[in-house]
């Protein structure tokens, strides 16, 4: 019955109309107090005026004869006024007669000569002080405007009920009604008609009838739009299918020039090693020399090919994240003396007695990563040049590993996407590369938890710093599936001589 009471928008309604009509009250009942305020004043005035004419004269002969008595008299009849607290005489020598009582903080007070005689033979013989209380006259006004206002709370109070009860049956539970319609609003069934649940007015259209019709139009679009964008979505569907199709395509081609590349590249190196190992007419330091040159061809090669299969199996998802233990440091010492072997023309300075013995770690990717890093920096490296390979521990939890050149360096605008996929430097210029590797490096990183940072610098180097947790067990990040790799999954292989 008094369902209307649970509509939030009908009680919002009726508290806006309580407030709105107390303020208009409060502003109206004020302005009326002011004038009656203004009222009694006037009247208070007035009484004194009177006063003035009736009892001045009486009162200065009295004064004139010293008739004390009647001057008492006279003074008691004015207290025993109605508007007057007390009344007071001052003579001019100093004789004081008083009547009635000043008990009032707030007064209004007025002095009135009595005087005998006309003209210039006028005397004057003492003041009359007439004493109104301005107490009563705020109390009563007080008293009128609470009463005012509680008569006008109730009236507000009995007015607001109805109001309340009659927007709820004309707006709020149609209000309701229509939010329950489209709460059950499924654009793939069709959609049934909203009426409101009332009765017809003839041709008379209010706004809810508008906001009705004009909400089944919306439907009626809504669910054409809806058809229409089912149908772009199984075209779209048909043509990623294919898309992937093609792309499967592709990786299978990628796949099959990988390998292919990876025999006669396996040939060569096999030939290097046998012709390293004859003795022939040609110095052994030459023929080691190019012999060497050779394998770090190979090497590169092989990484490269390396390279486009991880992004290959990276983008299916076929790259697994096995942690275990990982001796990081003779990770670190394997690939960097996997290039020291066979590249002679640059410097290794290694510092990695500050990390600590093992962490918890997937071995194979981390070799990719560091491998992929090395060989980077020996690439873009002037032959003559230095190569840093720095770590140490980061804190408790983490370690800190550098790779640092003297190579041509990347320009500040692009380092912001150097870890894009096939993005390149524009200092990488006429250097053989795919920009597969750092792409590849950042995502294996990140599957650890990591993060690598790079600082270059043209012309000067480039330093990339990798930081990776200690102990990064598989049940830290559940969102990884743990499978072993296959026997021939060469992800992260070291490129260590033969």
């Amino acid at each position: 019955m008094m369902r209307f009471f649970s509509s939030p928008l009908s009680r919002s309604f009726a508290l806006m109309v309580i407030v709105a009509s107390t303020m208009l009250t409060t502003v109206i009942t004020s302005i009326q107090i002011w004038f009656d305020y203004r009222s009694n004043l006037a009247l208070t005035h007035q009484v004194h005026s009177q006063v003035g004419l009736s009892y001045s004269a009486s009162l200065a002969s009295s004064l004139w004869t010293y008739d004390d008595g009647l001057v008492q008299s006279q003074l008691d009849g004015i207290a025993n006024l109605k508007e007057v607290e007390a009344a007071e005489i001052t003579s001019e020598d100093g004789t004081q007669w008083s009547a009635g009582e000043r008990q009032s903080v707030y007064t209004l007070q007025q002095e009135i000569p009595l005087a005998v005689g006309e003209g210039d033979k006028r005397q004057v013989l003492g003041q009359l002080l007439i004493i109104s209380s301005l107490d009563k006259i705020y109390w009563a006004l007080a008293e009128k405007f609470a009463i005012i206002l509680v008569l006008n709370f109730v009236k507000t109070m009995c007015m607001s009920i109805i109001i309340l009860y009659l927007f709820y049956c004309t707006i709020g539970r149609h209000l309701i009604d229509l939010a329950t319609h489209l709460q059950d609003f499924d654009l793939t069934k069709p959609i049934p008609e909203f009426k409101l649940n009332r009765k017809p007015k003839g041709r008379v259209t209010d706004e809810l009838d508008k906001l009705t019709g004009a909400m089944n139009i919306m439907h009626v679009g809504i669910h054409s739009a809806y058809q229409e964008i089912a149908d772009y979505r199984d075209k779209l569907e048909c043509g990623l299918r294919k898309e992937r199709e093609l792309s499967g395509l592709q990786r299978q081609f990628v796949s099959m020039v990988s390998h292919e590349f990876r025999t006669p590249l396996a040939i060569i190196d096999g030939n290097a090693q046998r012709l390293l190992r004859k003795k022939t007419p040609v110095s052994q330091d030459r023929m080691n020399g190019i012999l060497g040159k050779i394998r770090l061809t190979v090497a590169r090669l092989t990484e490269l090919m390396e390279s486009v299969l991880s992004a290959a199996r990276l983008e299916d998802g076929k790259i697994k994240f096995q942690p275990g233990e990982c001796r990081v440091i003779d990770l670190l010492n394997e690939a960097t003396s996997g290039y020291q072997e066979f590249d002679h023309s640059h410097k290794f300075i290694t510092d990695l007695e500050r990390l600590p013995q093992t962490i918890v770690a997937d071995e194979k990717l981390l070799r990719q990563v560091f491998s992929n890093l090395i060989s980077n920096a020996v690439k873009y490296s002037p032959a003559g040049t230095t190569i840093w390979v720095n770590g140490q521990s980061d804190g408790p939890e983490h370690i800190l590993v550098s790779v640092r050149d003297q190579g041509v360096g990347i320009p500040k605008g692009e380092q912001k996407k150097l870890f894009e996929r096939f993005f390149r430097a524009s200092t990488s210029t006429g250097i053989a590369g795919t920009g597969i590797g750092l792409h590849l490096v950042k995502h294996l990183i990140e599957m650890h938890d990591g993060t690598i940072s790079v600082q270059s610098e043209p012309d000067v180097g480039t330093e990339f710093i990798v930081k990776i947790p200690v102990d990064q067990r598989a049940d830290q990040n559940p969102a990884l599936e743990i499978q072993p790799p296959p026997e021939d999954d060469r992800i992260g292989a070291a490129l260590s001589p033969v």
